[in-house]
């Protein structure tokens, strides 16, 4: 918070105004300044009824005041100095700057007509100021008579007759903080002259010198040592001559020459070279010269390059000097192992250990057996073979991971995790052509126990080529990737087991030959996005946070539950609803479709004109939040005769949803699975969090884009909103809670005729027959002829007959 930290002073000369003008006698000019916090100002100086101002020369001095200078500083024109140098130490008060150039300042309220010939200054209301917005208000940095550093503002500067004379001052100031908070404190300062001992001619005076440190002063007797002559080594040279012509060195830069740093104790000589030990290379900064910390076996200096090997390169980590050489060590124990198990037995949880990638990479297996270890690859990277198998520990890390190309396994609980190699962050060529670049990871066959979480960290992919399983509750995650597409499977199978996850987001991809690809038995969690370009089987419910994008090359098999996608779907593949038959006949062994099943997207779904969509069962359904984008052109690649499209509204907005078919009318030939032009829904539902509308923005059924186009359904509900924006709806059943722009846009198919009592679409004389042949008392329920439902077939219903006949 800022406020006024006090009052300071400058002596700025003594005796040193001459000539005509100049006073008579001695005088002494002096700089007053009001201290603030660092980025503060000072915007007046002001008297009041509380606060008078007040600038006197006391007991009965006076102030010198020069004929052509004025009472504040906009009156000093530094023009003049070159003809008057006095006027440059005229008595005056100020604002920060000492002359009239980009002044601002002015007063108010202030008699100057005392001051004016020596007198005093004395005001209870009145100021003198500048505005927040004038820059000579802000503080610079000032040396106060204490020596400290700080900064201050000036506000006056007094040339006093007689050096006896003291100069008092007292007001109330204001100003702001650095963040414009204004501030008001009262101030005030008595200055009694005292000169200054200044031997090295700097205009700082010398305790200063050496309180700020600019000085030194090695024999604490107040008087810098440059202004003194001091010979420790007895040669009858100054010691600052002897170091300044090289006769001594003074190492540590204390103006001191080594060897009387050395002779009174300040300074240790370990080696005795005459060099103190602070100057001699100390490479592990434990105070001892490099040389005697290996003379006295405090280092070690392995490979004999006279330097400790603690600071020897250590470029592949390993805890030894380079050129110092063991297959595994222990940093933590310091113990050296030629084999992993071996190392892996006597470590203890938290251990770090390095082994050299030579020989990591002819380990026949890597098997943590259950110990939290950091594990680090040095002077290489991890690649294991396909004949070793690498069983993590559930809290093990290992660093610096190129490739397994034999099976890896997590622990049994926990959470293990690979790091990768610093490959770069664009992933390279690929000089093998196996279908994976060079510089990302490649795994074989990965498991996860049940409840355990493998985790990969690299900046690039990872491809997995093998068989993956996910154990019930299992994890598998990926973090780092230049894209969400973390995990990456070429080919076989990965299998996810109950309530499992991974994390990172799955590409599903063709192989380097094309031949085959990466198969996915989904079920449980998908973090992040999904780019299928070979086989996913979702085989219960699955949810996926993220973007999921089916390749044309890929097949996406619903084949139980549902598919919860917290993202948007794009689909230029195949997409379909498997039904389970019997034992053998599919992934689950004859489980039915429930109701319910299929997908469950949040965001859009948008189909490309090849793709192609099957839910051949009434149970499927395939609920979209956001716009239903489909451009399929191909009714025999789109069966949703018995499935339902359902509108959810979950992605907030309007939901533009493709018309889709040939106007063929009002008939069920619309319903056709399979004609040409049809595309025919099971159930379109609206949610009555849905707000829809009907577009056509694609031909679907290739008879061009001005023909107009429909959906026809066996079932049309409107919880919600439904803008059918001028196309047609038609469905054998129709049920509306909510609301449609146009009802005549929903159009029944066939819809019962009262009168048609033989269902030929017509009131005529054949169900004036049937009226004829019903007439009476029924017996038991009336039939189709009690037309307005008294439980006689009388003429009541003949009149009805002849009024609707058509």
């Amino acid at each position: 918070m800022g406020d006024l930290l006090g009052l300071d002073y400058e002596i700025v000369g003594v005796n040193h105004i001459t000539g005509a003008n100049a006073p008579v006698g001695d005088h002494y000019t002096v700089d007053i300044f009001a201290v603030v916090e660092a980025g503060d100002r000072l915007d007046a100086v002001a008297g009041d009824d509380n606060v008078d101002k007040v600038v006197s020369a006391l007991p009965n001095g006076s102030f010198w005041q020069s004929s052509y200078g004025g009472n504040d500083s906009t009156y000093i024109n530094p023009d003049l100095f070159n003809v008057f140098p006095s006027v440059e130490f005229d008595s005056f008060v100020t604002i920060g700057l000492l002359d009239q150039n980009g002044n601002a300042m002015s007063t108010q309220g202030i008699d100057f007509s005392q001051f004016e010939v020596g007198g005093d200054i004395f005001a209870d209301n009145g100021a003198w100021y500048v505005t927040p917005a004038d820059p000579q208000g802000e503080s610079e940095a000032f040396t106060g008579t204490d020596c400290s550093d700080g900064f201050a503002v000036r506000v006056a500067r007094l040339t006093v007759n007689g050096l006896g004379t003291s100069v008092h001052l007292e007001a109330l100031f204001q100003g702001k903080d650095s963040g414009g908070v204004t501030w008001t404190t009262n101030g005030s300062i008595d200055v009694n002259y005292a000169p200054i001992v200044d031997c090295n001619g700097n205009g700082v005076a010398d305790d200063c010198d050496i309180a700020n440190g600019d000085s030194s002063d090695a024999n604490e007797n107040e008087i810098p040592d440059e202004c003194e002559t001091i010979d420790c080594n007895n040669n009858g040279i100054n010691d600052a001559d002897d170091i300044a012509d090289g006769t001594s060195t003074d190492c540590n830069g204390n103006n001191v020459p080594d060897e009387c740093d050395i002779a009174d104790g300040t300074s240790t000589d370990c080696n005795g070279n005459g060099l103190p030990d602070e100057c001699e290379s100390d490479c592990n900064g434990n105070n001892i010269p490099d040389e005697c910390d290996i003379a006295d076996g405090t280092s070690e200096d392995c490979n004999g390059n006279e330097v400790p090997d603690e600071c020897d390169p250590d470029e592949d980590g390993d805890g030894l000097a380079d050129g110092c050489y063991h297959n595994y060590f222990n940093l933590n124990t310091w113990h050296h192992y030629d084999t992993f198990a071996e190392a892996i037995i006597h470590a203890h949880d938290g251990d770090t250990i390095h082994g050299l990638a030579e020989a990591v990479n002819q380990e026949p297996s890597l098997d943590f057996n259950g110990k939290c270890i950091h594990f680090s690859v040095v002077e290489g990277t991890l690649q294991s073979p396909a004949w070793s198998t690498t069983t993590l520990s559930g809290c093990a890390t290992v660093f610096n991971v190129k490739d397994f190309f034999g099976p890896v396994r997590s622990g049994v609980s926990g959470t293990s995790r690979l790091v990768g190699w610093d490959s770069g962050s664009e992933e390279g060529d690929d000089e093998d052509e196996d279908g994976i670049p060079d510089n990302c990871i490649t795994f074989s066959d990965i498991t996860v126990r049940q409840g355990a979480t493998l985790e990969v960290d690299h900046p690039l992919h990872s491809y997995v080529t093998g068989t993956t399983i996910l154990r019930h509750d299992s994890v598998l995650s990926h973090h780092g990737s230049t894209d969400l597409h973390g995990w990456r499977f070429l080919t076989q199978h990965c299998h996810m087991g109950p309530n499992s996850t991974i994390e990172g987001g799955v590409r599903l991809q063709l192989n380097g030959t094309g031949d085959g690809g990466g198969t996915l038995n989904a079920q449980g969690h998908l973090i992040g996005d999904t780019d299928n370009q070979h086989r996913m089987n979702v085989i219960n419910d699955l949810v996926q946070i993220g973007h999921l994008r089916n390749a044309a090359s890929g097949i996406i098999t619903i084949h139980r539950g549902t598919f919860h996608l917290v993202g948007d779907l794009d689909d230029f593949g195949t997409i379909h609803g498997d039904i389970d038959t019997g034992p053998g006949d599919g992934l689950l062994g004859g489980d039915e479709t429930q109701p319910g099943d299929g997908f469950s997207v949040n965001g859009s779904y948008t189909a490309g004109p090849d793709a192609s969509l099957t839910m051949p069962h009434e149970f499927w359904a395939i609920r979209i939040g956001g716009h239903v984008n489909l451009e399929i052109n191909d009714p025999g690649t789109f069966h949703m005769s018995l499935a339902e499209l359902h509108a959810t509204g979950r992605a907030d907005g309007v939901q533009d949803i493709e018309v889709m078919g040939t106007n063929l009318g009002n008939t069920e030939d619309g319903l056709e699975q399979g004609a040409a032009g049809n595309f025919p829904l099971g159930t379109l539902r609206i949610d009555a969090s849905s707000s829809a509308r009907l577009v056509d923005v694609h031909d679907n059924d290739s008879l061009g884009q001005d023909a107009g186009e429909a959906f026809y359904c066996d079932t049309l509900v409107v919880d919600g909103y439904l803008d059918t924006n001028g196309f047609k709806v038609y469905a054998n059943n129709v049920v509306i809670n909510g609301k449609v722009s146009d009802v005549l846009d929903v159009i029944i198919i066939n819809p019962p005729v009262l009168g048609d009592l033989n269902g030929d679409s017509l009131v005529d004389v054949l169900d004036l027959l049937v009226v004829i042949a019903e007439w009476g008392s029924c017996p038991g329920e009336c039939g189709a002829a009690d037309l307005n439902g008294d439980g006689v077939v009388d003429v009541l219903d003949l009149l009805i007959i002849l009024q609707e006949w058509s």
